[in-house]
This record gives structure tokens, sequence and C-alpha cells, in this order.
């Protein structure tokens, strides 16, 4: 009995080690962020709320992206950036908007059916930014409107 829970000790010690593992060398699954999310944010240095859509799609190594907020669009480009002395990854954004270059930097999550979360800081590229923005992006396959029964 004591070998076995002993056993079983282990192995969910390796396999959260190998887990880890896993996660620095192959970051996410193909097509992991494609889609169409909902954002809801505030604009850098403003304080402005706002709220829009953001459709990210793999291109190569990076991702193009097209944000689209109070009937604007804009177009940019994503990538994952190594974060905390290369232990985490974060998904950074650049993209411009009323004749400024802003940079975006999430957080990387799930929500609980494992659909990508995005969360984190907004701000302008050249770094003049004194108050940053917040955004949230959430993956949106149809479970953000609840359908009638």
């Amino acid at each position: 009995m004591y070998r076995m829970i002993g056993f079983l000790a282990f192995l969910a010690a390796s396999l959260h080690l190998l887990s880890g593992f896993a996660v620095a060398e192959e970051y996410y699954p193909e097509g992991f962020f494609d889609g169409d999310y909902v954002i809801i944010g505030r604009h850098p240095d403003n304080g402005g709320l706002y709220q829009g859509k953001l459709q990210i799609k793999r291109d190569g190594k990076s991702w193009t992206i097209r944000r689209s907020i109070d009937g604007k669009s804009t177009d940019g480009v994503g990538k994952i950036s190594p974060i905390a002395g290369g232990d985490a990854r974060a998904f950074t954004m650049i993209f411009a908007r009323g004749g400024h270059e802003y940079e975006a930097t999430f957080s990387i999550d799930t929500d609980p059916d494992n659909y990508p979360r995005l969360t984190g800081y907004v701000y302008l590229a050249d770094g003049s930014t004194t108050e940053v923005g917040l955004e949230a992006a959430f993956a949106d396959i149809g479970q953000l409107k609840k359908s009638p029964d």
C-alpha cells in the first residue's frame, strides 16, 4: 500500500515537472491563439473604457492581429516573448492607432474550458505612456451568449 502511494506521488511529481519542460520547449499547440476574441479595456493615459473585437491568426512564427474598437480597425503583429528570465511567456502585440504605435503585453491563461484568455497592459511603444492601459481578451467561440432554452 505504502509503495503504491509512494509510486503515485513520484509519478505525479514527475508529470508535473515534465509538463513544465514541455511548455518551455513547445509553448502552445498549433492554432491555440487563432480565432476571434471579445476585448474590454481601459485606454492608456486617458483612462477611457472600451470594448471591441480582436482577431488573431498564425502567420509562420508570428501572428497577424486585427483590433476593432469604436468602429475603427487596426492591424498589427503578435508574437510570443520570453519574460521572467525566460521562465514564462507573454503574448506581445504591436499595432498603430490614431497615429501612435502601441505595444501590448499579455499574460497567457486559459478559461475553465481551456480556451485562451489574455490579460495585460497596453502602452505607447516609445515609452512615453504615463498611465498604462489595461486589456482582457476572451476567446469567442459562441459561449459568450446564452442560447434560448
